[in-house]
């Protein structure tokens, strides 16, 4: 996850499906949040007829690398300039004191590492 960045939901079915069923309720949820949170989560949709699709939109015109090498395009990984941090956090840690530790290192790490990402194994 990251703090600063956008994640992806897929959905198999139609933007209407998915709205009655999923969307509909994020957006009522978001409806929900103070202003100030509500800056920080946008929604939207976008249809494709599958995922294939989805990840080479856009590949015709582009010259990433990724688009070059594997005709789809990629999440940067290891590259100069983006910090991604992987962690392997024991269950029995997270667990432990119900969270108490954990919910406060993940508070620490929200507010001092905003543009990192981070994977939790």
């Amino acid at each position: 996850w990251t703090l600063s960045s956008i994640v992806v939901l897929y959905f198999r079915g139609t933007a209407s499906e998915a709205e009655a069923t999923f969307v509909g309720a994020l957006r009522e949820w978001r409806a929900r949040l103070t202003a100030e949170q509500q800056q920080y989560v946008t929604i939207s949709l976008t249809e494709f007829d599958s995922y294939w699709a989805s990840r080479t939109a856009g590949c015709r015109d582009s010259s990433s690398v990724a688009c070059r090498t594997f005709g789809a395009e990629t999440d940067a990984t290891g590259q100069a300039g983006v910090n991604i941090h992987s962690r392997m956090i024991p269950a029995a840690w997270v667990t432990q004191n119900n969270g108490a530790e954990a919910k406060a290192t993940l508070k620490w790490m929200m507010y001092n590492g905003w543009s990192t990402f981070n994977y939790f194994l």
